[in-house]
């Protein structure tokens, strides 16, 4: 597994490289947007954020798989 990068900086574009090294070559890069911009998102008001990166990415990779197992690849 990847690491998942602890900045203060870091945003949705972290995360869709992150997913992208791991999923690049099975998913359709635009499902990988739309899943790293709305995880991202979703911790918008959360007042600590010193774990959002490693929740978000654990959410996202977790939709990723999902959509493998189900089939819908592409």
């Amino acid at each position: 597994m990847s690491q998942v990068r602890q900045r203060q900086d870091w945003n949705e574009i972290d995360l869709f490289e992150q997913l992208h090294d791991e999923f690049g070559d099975r998913v359709d890069l635009a499902f990988l947007h739309e899943v790293a911009h709305e995880e991202v998102g979703s911790f918008g008001d959360a007042k600590v954020r010193d774990f959002v990166p490693l929740i978000a990415y654990r959410q996202a990779r977790q939709r990723v798989a999902r959509r493998l197992e189900s089939g819908g690849i592409s």
